[in-house]
């Protein structure tokens, strides 16, 4: 006698194969994702650094009647803080968030600059809104000229980021 079909439990290989590259093809969409929505974060949150360092400066003028010929770290007269973990600490020799101000008589500007761990950075001068860095990020005075602050006119201080292969550190600065 012959024996009526087995009916057989379980998967084949060609089924595995397909929901593992399934789940594969979902796990990699959602990596870009986070990291997209990780980049924007960033990029928000050292936006909102950078509004709130100008308005310690703005208030530290309308305090004393000049802009700071300093920046005066966290816990200083502008007590200012940072976000840390959005700010990119992989440049060596290269400040992270820093203030380039105009310390020629008469003058009165400012602008404070800030790299994110997206790779993009932003900045604000005195005079204007936040707006995105065209040039690479050098971090040091030179940076300053790409708002309008000429070498020859400028004092930069860099607050906090890594320096002489220092990378992943973070430390407070003084003026360079």
């Amino acid at each position: 006698m012959w024996e009526k079909d087995k009916k057989q439990f379980g998967f084949t290989i060609v089924e595995l194969l397909i929901v593992i590259v399934v789940i594969a093809i979902l796990a990699a969409i959602s990596i870009v994702a986070y990291n997209g929505i990780q980049n924007r974060t960033n990029d928000t949150v050292i936006q909102s650094d950078i509004t709130q360092v100008s308005k310690r400066i703005e208030l530290y003028k309308a305090e004393t009647g000049s802009y700071p010929t300093s920046a005066i770290v966290s816990g200083g007269t502008l007590d200012i803080k940072a976000s840390k973990s959005s700010y990119s600490l992989t440049n060596t020799n290269a400040r992270n968030l820093g203030i380039c101000t105009v310390l020629a008589p008469g003058i009165e500007k400012f602008a404070v600059l800030a790299l994110s761990k997206s790779g993009k950075w932003f900045y604000k001068t005195n005079s204007g809104p936040i707006i995105q860095g065209s040039t690479g990020w050098t971090g040091n005075v030179g940076q300053c000229a790409d708002f309008g602050i000429l070498n020859t006119e400028t004092g930069f201080w860099g607050l906090w980021g890594a320096e002489s292969g220092q990378v992943g550190g973070w430390y407070p600065w003084v003026k360079s």
